[in-house]
């Protein structure tokens, strides 16, 4: 886990240092590429890549797995600056921790009264059978539920009500 933090510290100081924001997206994407890379060649050569042990070729793929995710952020929200595109993760990001609370606490209420409330909607247009499990209500159910807690951040947001430790 170390290793896993010390990819993140390099990665930070790439990003704060002076320069050139278009060159640190290329470092970033090559880096990840290349830990893809050099994951898979340890992976197949060193040790296997096993996420329940942590090994070293899953620190090395899933780092740079990882640093691919952060280059291309960068790329959107600082090289192209596309910072609207980030809001919907913003209103879920200022209010994380109701986010999660909600998806404990009360995600099978908020399910049991989407089917309420939607399933009559959903079934004209998906079909009869369209909440069963074998179909798409492994699918809309968890979606649903996230649009709802979603559209609760928002307001949230909007009245400037931020939960925090």
């Amino acid at each position: 886990s170390i290793a896993t933090m010390l990819l993140g510290l390099f990665c930070g100081q790439l990003l704060r240092a002076p320069g050139n924001r278009f060159l640190k997206f290329l470092y970033l994407a090559f880096a990840g590429a290349a830990l893809i890379g050099l994951g898979v060649a340890a992976g197949e050569y060193v040790c296997p890549i096993v996420k329940r042990l942590w090994t070293p070729s899953w620190v090395l793929f899933s780092g740079g797995w990882v640093i691919l995710g952060l280059a291309l952020m960068y790329f959107l929200f600082d090289v192209l600056p596309l910072r609207w595109i980030a809001f919907p993760l913003a209103v879920v990001g200022m209010n994380s921790i109701a986010m999660y609370l909600m998806g404990w606490l009360i995600r099978g209420f908020t399910i049991k009264n989407i089917h309420i409330h939607f399933q009559g909607l959903l079934e004209s247009i998906l079909g009869s059978e369209a909440l069963a499990d074998n179909m798409f209500g492994r699918v809309i159910d968890p979606t649903a539920a996230f649009v709802v807690f979603w559209l609760i951040a928002l307001w949230m947001y909007r009245q400037r009500f931020f939960v925090r430790v």
